[in-house]
């Protein structure tokens, strides 16, 4: 059996590019609720919902999943005084009915990549999300049928009760209650909302639960007991009452599937810094019209929940570990997607029509929010070219558009400046705020450490991802648009070689003059020295190694022959840099040409994977040219993955040897590098130590999938994308498409 349990694990139930989530997995406690719909959120929304049925055995007792906190107050005692003898029950519940949480030995969970399935007794509840390519909008004739649908902001829901053996009639509920006082609940079941054929529950206007089955109502109260069992049922109407549900009536002897719908919708201009509405504000324009839409094709996103999860099935060499993984990073990147219209600067309002809007794809950190971060968007890049791979270009050319800039370089400790050139910022900014233009949120000089720049990495990163992008896409327009920049790219990353040609080799030894006194870092901010100086960084080495390789590809595809001739020379300068620094026990130090440390670290090997994914297969030849490099690479990951050195006690993966600070995301991307590319055989129980991390009761199954853990425990890049590095492993088993 596996050591890990993922039952209970907050899971995101996302629409593509609507930034919102049905976040619902991890049962409430006594004090605090772990769910709920969140719109623009960097955790879970932590509001009670109300999922089940009312009991075939006792009338007066109403179950649910466990996803809320049981309070005997109704509310009422806010409006009434009790010590004037005022009945509680006037407008409350029946005498004797109690709510309570099926407990956990009671229920089923099969979580997959489309449909999320609980079963406990005769209730079932299917949740399904869309898992789905998304058409490219920039195209000459965009699909807009193919967009909308693609783009509505809904997850669907069912809920079926088997009532054949009952001989009473039992009410089935979906509702919830939020802790949010700037936004009551209501409810719409106006006769226009019935017109048009929907009937809900929202908090405000910006989320909701909705149903179009005429035998379900909609009611309000002080507690679910009044809407299950109310003494009124014309009190459902009741607008003062915190708590809304949704309800339908199951005959005795009947077995009834009803449909509903989470829905999410933010109207208007949604960010600062540039002026953007969400592109589903097309076709959409309040949430009662995308409650209609959803509902009216449910049965294309059932039909799209299924595909996902055979396509998934598809890939059966797969562990369990690795699959759960899969499946929780692939529906944590959605949670954090925003697909953006940025519209003409001129206006103020939303235009209703198309015109004047620019489609742009934004991804947001997980719990810190900020907008485009180029460390994720070069590890997101293997499953965003398998999906949708316009959003790849569409986040390249912002950066070059608005998120490039041009700098000088030093050596440490030494004033005198050097010609630099072009790189790109950390990210667009943050909190729906895009910074200023040549400008990211994160980027300060004069410091060491977290927060510094990251010149060279992300000048690394534009390389990668933009090399990938050309190999997979073949789109020589997008290449050649660029025409001068590959040249700009190649020199930018010689400068920060050395000054002089003849003293280059191949690795970075000059910070961006943007640091002012302070150094460059790298992606791994918040580990120790060895991954997180820039400066003769061996990961970095192997990355810039593998941007050479994808520059040279470029020029000779061109025809620039001489540039291609540049890129390869200093491809081939690193790769003897890093072999000749493989010390005595076969193991790369993570700091080259320095006083050699003891930190050893995995990531040095990550590189590889863009020669791989951007047509340089032939530099990972085992008797290419590279073959001494492929080699040291290799005897350095067995030695390694060794406990004591980058393994816990678990059997997990340690990134560095020197730091409890691991994350997964790399540890995925490190993992397809050495099985598929170096060969090497791997112990599977790192998968489970890894997935149990997840699945770990309190503060891991709550931020659904993070990214940091420190020994094991969630403690930073929490709710968050990056994850879907695991896409890699599916070429590994053999599944090269998309679902559908």
């Amino acid at each position: 059996m596996p050591m890990f349990d993922p039952t209970f694990v907050n899971t995101f139930h996302s629409p593509i590019g609507a930034h919102c989530s049905l976040t619902l997995g991890m049962p409430a406690n006594e004090k605090k609720t772990h769910g709920g719909l969140g719109v623009q959120l960097g955790k879970p929304a932590d509001e009670d919902v109300f999922i089940g049925v009312q009991s075939a055995d006792d009338e007066n007792l109403i179950q649910a999943l466990p996803f809320f906190v049981a309070d005997e107050s109704t509310g009422s005692e806010d409006f009434v005084d009790s010590d004037l003898g005022m009945d509680d029950h006037y407008m409350g519940d029946l005498p004797g009915v109690r709510v309570e949480a099926f407990t956990p030995d009671q229920i089923v969970r099969r979580l997959d990549v489309g449909s999320d399935v609980w079963t406990v007794g005769d209730l079932t509840v299917r949740i399904d999300s869309p898992v789905r390519t998304l058409p490219d909008p920039h195209a000459k004739t965009p699909d807009h049928d193919a967009l909308k649908l693609a783009t509505c902001p809904a997850v669907t829901i069912e809920l079926t009760v088997d009532n054949t053996k009952g001989a009473a009639p039992r009410v089935v509920f979906l509702g919830y209650a939020g802790h949010d006082a700037s936004e009551k609940m209501r409810q719409f079941d106006r006769p226009d909302d019935r017109e048009l054929g929907v009937v809900g529950i929202a908090r405000g206007f910006t989320r909701g639960f909705a149903s179009a089955d005429p035998r379900v109502v909609s009611g309000q109260a002080f507690s679910l007991a009044a809407l299950v069992k109310p003494v009124n049922p014309q009190n459902r109407r009741f607008a003062l009452g915190p708590v809304a549900a949704l309800t339908a009536e199951v005959p005795a002897g009947a077995r009834e599937t009803f449909r509903f719908a989470a829905v999410f919708y933010t109207p208007g201009v949604v960010t600062s810094g540039q002026n953007c509405a969400y592109f589903y504000t097309r076709y959409f324009d309040r949430l009662e019209t995308v409650a209609k839409y959803a509902l009216d094709h449910f049965d294309d996103y059932r039909g799209w929940a299924d595909d996902a999860d055979r396509w998934l099935a598809r890939a059966d060499t797969l562990n369990p570990a690795q699959r759960f993984q899969l499946v929780h990073t692939i529906r944590s990147y959605y949670g954090s997607t925003e697909f953006l219209d940025r519209l003409d600067a001129s206006r103020h309002a939303v235009p209703l029509s198309h015109d004047g809007r620019t489609p742009m794809w934004v991804v947001n950190e997980g719990e810190y929010r900020m907008l485009n971060t180029f460390d994720l968007a070069v590890d997101m890049l293997f499953y965003e070219l398998r999906m949708h791979p316009w959003t790849v270009r569409d986040v390249l050319e912002h950066y070059v558009e608005r998120y490039s800039y041009e700098d000088q370089v030093r050596f440490p400790g030494d004033d005198t400046l050097h010609p630099g050139g072009v790189s790109f910022t950390h990210d667009h900014g943050a909190n729906n705020h895009f910074s200023p233009p040549h400008y990211s949120s994160y980027e300060a000089s004069g410091i060491r450490g977290c927060f510094s720049y990251m010149t060279h990495e992300q000048l690394l990163n534009f390389i990668c991802t933009a090399g990938t992008y050309l190999h997979h896409t073949g789109d020589t327009a997008w290449r050649d648009k660029h025409a001068g920049l590959w040249e700009r790219l190649l020199t930018s990353c010689e400068n920060r070689d050395h000054p002089e040609p003849s003293k280059r080799n191949g690795v970075m030894s000059l910070d961006s003059s943007r640091c002012d006194g302070g150094a460059e870092i790298t992606t791994y901010d918040s580990l120790d020295t060895s991954l997180g100086q820039a400066r003769n960084n061996g990961y970095m080495a192997v990355k810039g190694w593998a941007s050479y390789l994808l520059l040279e590809k470029v020029f000779r595809d061109r025809g620039e022959d001489a540039l291609a001739e540049r890129a390869a020379a200093q491809a081939k300068r690193a790769a003897d840099t890093l072999v000749a620094n493989v010390g005595g026990d076969g193991t790369l130090p993570a700091l080259l040409n320095e006083e050699a440390g003891e930190s050893r670290i995995i990531s040095v090997i990550e590189g590889l994977v863009f020669p791989q994914r951007g047509g340089r297969e032939d530099a990972l030849a085992a008797d290419g040219p590279f073959a001494a490099l492929l080699a040291a690479l290799r005897t350095h990951t067995e030695k390694v993955l060794q406990p004591g050195v980058c393994r816990f006690d678990d059997g997990a993966w340690k990134l560095s040897s020197t730091s409890i600070n691991s994350w997964l995301s790399k540890i995925y991307l490190s993992q397809h590098v050495a099985r598929a590319i170096l060969g090497v055989e791997l112990d599977p129980t790192a998968d489970d130590a890894h997935a149990a991390w997840l699945c770990r009761p309190g503060n891991n199954a709550y931020w659904a999938w993070s990214d940091q853990h420190h020994s094991g425990v969630a403690k930073g890049s929490k709710y968050y994308p990056r994850g879907v590095t695991t896409a890699l492993w599916l070429d590994e088993a053999g599944v090269h498409d998309a679902p559908g």
